[in-house]
């Protein structure tokens, strides 16, 4: 039985260690951002890197794309966040990784226990 859990973690690790991290990229993005909209673009980024999100201060244009890996935020022109698609809407998102755990871990307990 604790084979069975250990194999179904690694599985589900590989699994959502395989998903690629993206950021939203455009130079004057639209408003409201949707993320399908003309001259929006995703870009694949790495597991440590940034995805960012500039207000230019004055015009009020939005500027999204990735930080790499090192990224500082500046007050609330120009925000830095580490997740799937983090960069495109205000609200929190969550990881795929950590959902993968949750699902993960719903499952495990529904067929073990």
């Amino acid at each position: 039985m604790n084979t069975k859990l250990v194999t179904l973690c690694v599985l589900l690790l590989v699994v959502s260690g395989a998903a690629a991290r993206q950021c939203y990229q455009c130079a004057a993005c639209p408003k409201p951002f949707k993320g399908n909209e003309a001259g929006v673009t995703k870009v694949d980024v790495g597991d440590y890197d940034y995805c960012f999100k500039s207000i230019v201060p004055i015009v009020g244009t939005i500027v999204k794309g990735s930080a790499g890996r090192d990224c500082n935020p500046v007050g609330s022109t120009y925000l830095c966040c580490k997740g799937d698609l983090c960069n495109g809407s205000t609200s929190a998102m969550f990881n795929v990784k950590l959902l993968t755990g949750m699902v993960a871990a719903f499952f495990a307990i529904r067929f073990f226990y």
